[in-house]
């Protein structure tokens, strides 16, 4: 009994050493300062960013056989430039079904390629609480 505990404790002492290298090894963000903070009235639905997010979204409906995903005035943007590389990425949030409800809404970051089109960057669900922070 006694060299079965001796071993379980050499096995977990050497997954606590495992598990502090693995950690000190990963990327550690220093400053936790805002990259953009902007506010949810901010977004509009009668855009030229909201007009490509609204036919991004389409595309990707028709992709997954998504039948309804609301007229084009459900669908709000804004320009924003994150990276700083003096092209505006898309924020958009779609207000229709399946996007919005009481989990938060839906929003999505959509970044043009060299060849002129949008692809997503990222989406994820928030409540639209002012002021949002895209860290």
């Amino acid at each position: 009994m006694k060299k079965i505990s001796l071993i379980l404790f050499f096995i977990l002492f050497l997954i606590f050493i495992l598990c502090g290298v693995i950690l000190r090894s990963l990327p550690q963000r220093i400053d936790s300062t805002p990259i953009k903070e902007i506010s949810s009235h901010d977004f509009k639905n009668d855009t030229p960013e909201a007009d490509i997010f609204y036919k991004y979204m389409k595309k990707q409906s028709q992709l997954y056989n998504i039948t309804d995903i609301g007229d084009r005035t459900v669908f709000h943007a804004i320009g924003v430039d994150l990276n700083d590389d003096g092209e505006n990425e898309i924020i958009g949030v779609p207000f229709c079904s399946g996007y919005s409800g009481t989990a938060g809404n839906a929003f999505f970051i959509l970044k043009k390629d060299k060849k002129g089109d949008y692809k997503e960057l990222t989406y994820a669900y928030f409540f639209p609480i002012d002021p949002i922070y895209i860290l």
